[in-house]
């Protein structure tokens, strides 16, 4: 009897062991409507859900697994499955992409839990599995979105902001050592598209998208490299928004007035009619400046289509315009700015730019595995900037018989990027192939000479055709072809490898006139010929990376990667004639690699975590020094490459709904958050006496930023936000003449950052579904600091940051 019991369970157990079950389910939108074509992720094995938004795996073994659902639309959807001695069939309701709440229409992320969120590792035809990534949601972020204020929307993150004006005009992103210049350590883009001036020869940003039209904005760090070209930073993307898919026409205005003459306008309409969805806006914004001579007028445009013309495939139109014109104050001394930095050291330097960006986007679905995107887009525009370079006139005081210079940038570049994604299997487990190609061609065209010598924005070349400056053509063609394929290990474990061949070729051609005016009358004169001069510079490379992941748990993620990095020098920046800058005509392109080891999660709907290590090794690091240029010359700033550096830290977002935590059930959110950046940075090689061992220059070693929110029932909000960044220099310095804050050059174009903190307050309150009102305190303590030094416009000198301001939104939609 006993061995027939043994037998029994022997046969129990390995019937058991040997079963297999069906995990089918259903896919239905809130109205009960079947969702097809979604993709799902079970057991490592990709599924798709039919014309009834039914699916179904077949031969599933008893045990724990994860189900994850993504498609267009809808948010992203993730459980976990139990299957024991039966089948299993599950009834899911995915929630839209866009809700209503009140009085906004807002993209809710994948927990509606107010938190900070990262990019899926498959997001259209991208690859992120692996990679440190941000996604900050404009309308979760308490912001004040009329003055695109960087310092609150970037609150979330790790990186270096830089303050120029107080409207925002033009964005300063950096990190882990890199200049937040007009974020040009950063590959730049709207949409998908690129939007810099010219990406390989002059990669600045003086065009940022209003932030009023912004649906949310992306960041990879340094391994995005292998998909979006040659920046250590990593890449930035603004997705502007798109028109309700549920309405013909949706018109939102909001009306902001501020201190200092400060006002703002946006107005847009968007909805879907048929197959077409659209949305534009126009947004105005004027304000006095807070420092005196400060004022500005700027205007900007936006239009979007996208036409959804099978159901394979969608088409998408952009068109994008904004101009704008803005008095410079000038920098201060140091002196200058203890005494009052709200003073002008000059009233006749004016700056203008003028943008114009389109993309035509195709996007293909050749089944629910193969995905193609196509992205077209062309720039044209031009920056302009008029005043004094002279650093006796623009730092120390007035000097009206000094000539005006103007500065004449025009960027004509196209390009086209296409993307293909394909998901396949590899017995059991899912595996995605990314592949693509682009083709980039720009040009710049500097000009510099004397100016129209008035106190008038007159952007004007003095017989320009006799006595110009100097003229010169940068044109510049990248070609490069890139692959990465993510490879499920296990339902756990995924490996992403990638490779990027780039080919650049960067060319300079012009000529430099040496002009001079007559000591007695003023007028104008030459003494020498001009001096021609031609560069051609071809390079091929190839870049390498890898990303890792592995999630114990849906919620919880393990990531590293490493990646090779290379930035090409600028010809435009090399031909830029500026008294105040001495430029090393050896110079050479910047090579090195990028590598993140990180963990992120969420703990049920309490807590939040992203904390990573990061190391970068910089090869060959462009910069600026001390230095004289040859005997009986006076010093001033050397541009060239400094030397060999490494830059590693810790970078710590920490988030909690303290709400969730002791009343899960009450209707109101209360928040907090701290992020902190920890950074070390060296120079460990330099044939520059004095640079090795110097702390790397614009390398805050602690930045922190901490703030609490709290919503009541989606009627009322309350933010306050505290940013401390730790003191620096712009210049290589021991860490002895930065622990006692020594000024390191005689001028004010280089030297010290003074540790700065500042605080901001703002509220919200949403009167019904379609009114709204908001206000905002900026630098609610009234400081006074400064985070940038300017060796150029839009200085030279210390540029202060802007004092304690209010402001005030009505926003109505209809």
């Amino acid at each position: 009897m006993a061995k027939n019991a043994l037998l029994f369970l022997f046969l129990l157990v390995n019937i058991s062991a040997f079963s297999q079950y069906r995990v089918s389910g259903s896919l239905h939108s809130p109205a009960g409507d079947p969702i097809q074509g979604a993709d799902i992720l079970f057991n490592g094995t990709f599924g798709t859900s039919d014309a009834k938004g039914l699916f179904v795996f077949e031969n599933i073994p008893s045990g724990q697994y994860g189900l994850e659902v993504y498609t267009d639309n809808f948010r992203h959807y993730s459980t976990a499955v139990t299957v024991g001695q039966e089948d299993v069939t599950l009834d899911i309701t995915l929630q839209p992409l866009e809700e209503t709440l009140d009085t906004t229409v807002v993209v809710v992320p994948k927990n509606d839990d107010g938190f900070n969120h990262h990019l899926k590792a498959v997001e259209g035809t991208s690859l992120n599995a692996g990679r440190k990534t941000d996604v900050v949601n404009l309308d979760e972020t308490q912001t004040n979105k009329a003055t695109n204020n960087a310092r609150q929307t970037y609150s979330h993150t790790s990186l270096n902001v830089w303050e120029s004006d107080e409207a925002g005009l033009q964005l300063g992103l950096g990190g882990r050592g890199l200049s937040p210049n007009r974020t040009s350590n950063f590959n730049t883009r709207q949409n998908g598209y690129d939007m810099s001036a010219d990406a390989l020869g002059y990669p600045e940003s003086y065009y940022t998208p209003t932030l009023e039209g912004v649906d949310r904005i992306e960041i990879i760090r340094g391994a995005a490299v292998l998909q979006y070209g040659t920046q250590f930073g990593g890449m930035v993307n603004f997705v502007m928004k798109e028109g309700p898919a549920d309405r013909k026409a949706q018109i939102e205005s909001r009306q902001t007035v501020g201190s200092f003459g400060f006002f703002n306008s946006f107005n847009s309409v968007g909805g879907t009619v048929g197959k077409l969805n659209y949305y534009t806006y126009f947004n105005y914004k004027r304000g006095d400046g807070w420092r005196e001579n400060g004022g500005f007028d700027y205007k900007s445009f936006y239009a979007g289509f996208r036409h959804q013309t099978t159901k394979k495939l969608k088409l998408s139109l952009d068109f994008t315009h904004m101009d704008y014109l803005s008095q410079q104050s000038g920098g201060l001394t140091d002196q200058q700015f203890l005494d009052d930095p709200r003073q002008a050291t000059r009233d006749k330097d004016f700056f203008a730019v003028d943008w114009n960006l389109g993309a035509f986007q195709i996007d293909y679905e050749f089944s629910n595995k193969t995905k193609l995107n196509i992205r077209n887009f062309g720039l044209y525009a031009q920056r302009k900037a008029v005043g004094h370079l002279d650093r006796d006139y623009r730092i120390g005081g007035d000097n009206t018989t000094s000539p005006r210079e103007l500065l004449h940038g025009t960027y004509l570049n196209f390009g086209s990027e296409a993307r293909l994604l394909h998901k396949y299997n590899i017995k059991k487990e899912s595996a995605i192939l990314l592949f693509g190609g682009r083709f980039y061609r720009g040009n710049t065209d500097n000009k510099q000479g004397h100016a129209t010598q008035n106190d008038e924005p007159e952007f004007e070349f003095e017989d320009y055709d006799q006595w110009s400056g100097s003229d010169f053509q940068n044109p510049s063609l990248n070609a490069s072809l890139f692959a990465e394929n993510l490879f499920n290990l296990s339902d756990k474990w995924s490996v992403t490898p990638g490779l990027r061949f780039e080919y650049i070729q960067t060319n300079s051609y012009g000529y430099t006139n040496q002009v001079y005016r007559h000591q007695n009358d003023n007028s104008l004169i030459s003494i020498e010929d001009p001096l021609y001069d031609e560069r051609n510079l071809s390079r091929s490379l190839l870049l390498a990376g890898i990303g890792i992941s592995y999630k114990p748990k849906s919620k919880r993620e393990f990531y590293a990667n490493l990646a090779r990095n290379y930035r090409s020098i600028t010809f435009s920046d090399l031909r830029l004639s500026n008294p105040n800058v001495w430029i090393d005509p050896n110079m050479t392109d910047e090579t090195g690699f990028t590598s993140d080891i990180g963990a992120r999660g969420y703990i049920n709907k309490v807590f939040h975590y992203d904390a990573s290590l990061f190391f970068l090794k910089y090869n060959d690091r462009i910069g600026s020094t001390w230095a004289q240029p040859e005997p009986g010359v006076s010093p001033k700033n050397f541009r060239t490459n400094l030397g060999d550096a490494v830059s590693m830290g810790v970078e710590a977002l920490m988030e909690m709904n303290l709400t969730q935590w002791l009343a899960p059930n009450a209707k109101s959110k209360f928040l907090a958050h701290l992020d902190v950046a920890y950074t070390y940075a060296r120079y460990i090689h330099s044939d520059i006496p004095g640079v090795e061992g110097s702390v790397v220059e614009l390398t805050p070693p602690v930045i922190i930023k901490t703030g609490l929110s709290y919503q009541y029932r989606k009627k009322f909000k309350i933010a306050y936000q505290y940013v401390y960044t730790h003191k620096h220099a712009n210049i290589p310095a021991s860490p002895q003449e930065l622990a006692n804050e020594t000024v390191l050059a005689p001028y004010a174009t280089l030297g010290m950052i003074p540790t700065y903190s500042v605080m901001d307050l703002s509220l919200a309150y949403n009167y019904n579904e379609h009114f709204s009102i908001e206000a905002n305190c900026n630098n609610l303590l009234n400081r006074a600091y400064f985070t940038r030094r300017a060796e150029g416009y839009p200085g030279p000198g210390i540029i202060p940051s802007a004092g304690r301001a209010f402001y005030i939104t009505v926003a109505g939609k209809f």
